[in-house]
């Protein structure tokens, strides 16, 4: 033991400090034995995710899972916020954050419900979850778990996989009342060769199809229909999938087919930002409120109701426009900087000011940042070496302050200014002050 008081090296360094005074952790033994008074708090509350569909009558849980200080964990009752909760039911389809209270120990404590009310689904089984697949027409193709499929999931635990050289196909009809819809579903998987398409057929109209892209495993395909307009209620529509000219080798999987309705606020949500787009015509730096207005009433849409937007290619195409306005404006804001000097600092900020409020993609049109990031690092050198010589300058208007009264005792310090005053730049020696006291200072002592 000796130096090491008792043990190991290693061992004392979590038990002893360097001059072998016992540390708090030696009453981890202690504890272990007979366990610990110290007060218990609760160190972790698990937020909740719940989701509807719209429609379903919505509960929220009862309590959350909290985790103590001690390690042990429970579940603790919940009270919601009623007007937050009423609020989002009342909105309908969309994402809403519910804020709610525990208590421990008489303290309050916060925590979140995150409440999704997604759309109904009219397809039955659409995410091939449950055995129930008679409802669809199934041919060369079968349902898989995770395990039989080499995890290649998107959602759940199962889905429609097939494999090398089997053509397949599957379809499942509903009846659809009068209303606008989207349709669609998702595959990933790989083949040099194959031919994949999805389609939809309303009543003995004729059929839509899109085709599918097999982009590799978990890279998901998503071929869906819009603006699918129902003129009838009892309609009936069928949405599936025919695959055939499978190369060997092929393989991949189906996942997440849908058929949700617009609801009559989606309608007209759609409606206005089809409109808002509409109206711009020729793009400007001033159609840029407009455009931004456009673009956020189409982010305030839900997904389901983003795809009934027929002109998003129009919005798309004048936001790039707009990008490249504004570059423009910040690449003449940098050329008007012209040769940098001190007197530069202005028009330097300002044109940095206005790169920083462009948005990502007008920035990558800015063709003379370099430009500006040279003018800038220029301009930082050129205001060091002003603060430099500043400061050199005032170091010789101090010697020559401490001149004095000038008599043949001060000719050692009138030759250490002077030569102080010599040693300067010529940007140092402008800013003297005291240059003329030292050449009187020097004619009086001559």
């Amino acid at each position: 033991a000796g130096e090491w008081y008792g043990g190991s090296a290693v061992d004392n360094e979590a038990v002893f400090d360097f001059d072998g005074k016992a540390l708090d952790t030696l009453k981890l033994f202690n504890m272990i034995r007979g366990g610990t008074d110290a007060e218990n708090y609760v160190q972790e509350i698990k937020n909740e995710e719940v989701t509807y569909e719209f429609g379903e009558s919505i509960t929220l849980p009862d309590t959350v899972s909290v985790v103590y200080a001690n390690g042990n964990t429970d579940k603790l009752p919940v009270t919601w916020n009623d007007e937050e909760f009423q609020a989002a039911i009342d909105s309908g389809i969309g994402q809403y954050i519910i804020n709610g209270t525990i208590t421990f120990n008489d303290e309050p404590l916060d925590v979140q419900c995150n409440l999704t009310i997604s759309h109904n689904n009219l397809l039955t089984n659409g995410s091939f979850e449950t055995t129930k697949t008679d409802v669809w027409n199934l041919q060369g193709i079968s349902r898989k778990d995770a395990s039989d499929n080499n995890n290649n999931m998107r959602t759940g635990d199962y889905n429609l996989h097939f494999g090398t050289n089997t053509d397949h196909s599957f379809y499942q009809t509903v009846t659809l009342d009068k209303g606008t819809y989207v349709a669609g579903g998702y595959v990933s998987g790989s083949a040099d060769e194959y031919n994949i398409e999805f389609y939809i057929t309303i009543g003995d109209g004729d059929k839509k199809t899109h085709v599918g892209s097999l982009n590799g495993w978990k890279e998901w395909d998503n071929p869906e229909f819009s603006n699918i307009e129902i003129t009838e209620d009892g309609t009936s529509f069928t949405i599936g999938v025919t695959a055939n000219e499978l190369a060997e080798g092929a393989w991949g999987a189906y996942e997440d087919f849908y058929i949700y309705k617009l609801t009559d606020d989606e309608i007209e949500g759609v409606a206005e930002v089809i409109e808002l787009i509409g109206a711009l015509d020729e793009i400007t730096l001033a159609k840029a409120t407009a455009i931004d207005a456009a673009r956020q009433a189409y982010e305030d849409l839900s997904d389901v109701a983003k795809s009934a937007v027929t002109n998003l290619d129009v919005l798309e195409a004048a936001e790039d426009t707009l990008a490249k306005l504004q570059a423009a404006e910040i690449d003449a804001l940098i050329d008007a900087i012209d040769i940098v000097t001190l007197d530069s600092e202005e028009a330097i900020a300002e044109a940095r000011e206005a790169y920083n409020g462009l948005s990502d993609a007008a920035k990558a049109y800015v063709s003379k940042l370099n430009v500006l990031k040279e003018a800038e690092s220029t301009l930082k050198a050129m205001q060091d070496a002003d603060t430099e010589a500043a400061k050199q300058a005032a170091e010789v208007d101090n010697k020559i302050s401490e001149i004095g009264e000038v008599t043949l005792d001060k000719k050692s310090a009138i030759e250490a200014a002077r030569t102080a005053y010599i040693d300067l730049t010529d940007a140092a020696r402008a800013k003297v002050k005291n240059e003329a006291v030292l050449e009187a200072a020097e004619k009086t002592l001559a």
